[in-house]
Formats: structure tokens, sequence, C-alpha cells
């Protein structure tokens, strides 16, 4: 069965999520439009941690990743994720993009951080900005005390495109815009 992410643009998750060290098995998530495909789609100033995620599996067309798809402030902690596709197909020209194991897109503004976590035996395929714990971390958001393991496959579809800016690809990261990044 697949699973609607908690937090929609009209319905921001803003609360406290605590896994209490509990596995999810056998995610499955299917996003309309340019919906953020995830556990949870949207979260600002909320905090997920403690949760595991085995198998999962994530389409959608924009922001997209195992745990939180689009973050503004969002503390992620303690999150892991053993294997995974996650996936991001253009809904648009070049939307494809902001796509993670943990997170697909994280903005400090002013606190935000993805920390402890990991990701292990993960495919993680986009337009562009795909990194193995985030695909964006923004501003001030912290990375740090992360782990990917094994191999993280990301694929781009740069050559879809006659005029791509910037392509932004990475193991822990795939595009860090702002202040400091572990």
């Amino acid at each position: 069965e697949e699973w609607a992410p908690i937090g929609t643009s009209s319905n921001i998750f803003k609360g406290t999520f605590d896994g209490q060290g509990h596995t999810i098995s056998n995610l499955v998530v299917r996003s309309e439009g340019t919906t953020p495909a995830g556990l949870f789609g949207k979260v600002k100033s909320g905090t997920v941690k403690n949760v595991t995620v085995l198998n999962a599996d994530v389409q959608g067309h924009g922001s997209a990743a195992v745990i939180v798809a689009h973050g503004v402030c969002a503390k992620i902690e303690e999150c892991h994720v053993e294997g995974a596709t996650v996936v991001s197909t253009p809904y648009e020209e070049d939307d494809a993009n902001n796509v993670g194991g943990i997170i697909g897109y994280l903005s400090g503004e002013d606190v935000g951080y993805v920390k402890k976590s990991s990701v292990n035996n993960a495919t993680i395929k986009a337009y562009r900005k795909v990194g193995g714990i985030a695909g964006v971390a923004n501003q001030t958001a912290e990375v740090t005390g992360n782990k990917v393991v094994k191999e993280i496959k990301k694929k781009g579809w740069a050559v879809a495109f006659a005029a791509v800016p910037f392509l932004c690809f990475g193991v822990i990261v795939g595009c860090a815009c702002g202040h400091m990044f572990y």
C-alpha cells in the first residue's frame, strides 16, 4: 500500500516525531505533480528522530527522500535508511532535483540539521542536486556526523536538457549553499 507523506504545502508538519528506535519496513511513496515525496513531505521547524526505514521505494517529480523530502529549519537525528530507491523524474523542464537518502532539501534559516544518520545500499536518481544524505543543504543548515555505507548509485539526466546551470552530485550533500558543512 502506498504511503501519503506526513506534511504537505497546505498542512506542514511542525511537531516532533520520535520513532523510539522502531523500524518501518517496505515504505512505498508515489507523489503526484511536484508534491514532495517521502515519509514526511514538508517539515518546518519540526523534528524527526530515532527511526529506521528498511526497503523504501520513493518516487516523485520534485523534492524526494526517504525520511523528509523538504525541510525548513527541520531537525533530523538518528534516522537510518537500509536499502532504498529514490527517484525524481521531471514533471516540468527542470524540477527533478533536491533528492537525497535522508532529506531532499534542507534550509537552515534559523536552525536546521541532519546529525548521526546513515544511508546504506541506496539508488538515488534525479536531474540534479542529488546526495546520499541530503540533496541540498542551504543557508546555515548543518550536516554532521552522518554516514553513507556501501555504494550510493547517483544518476542524473543532465543530457536531457539543453542548458543546465549547475549539476550537483555528492556522497553526503549534493549541493551545499551557505555556511559550514561537515
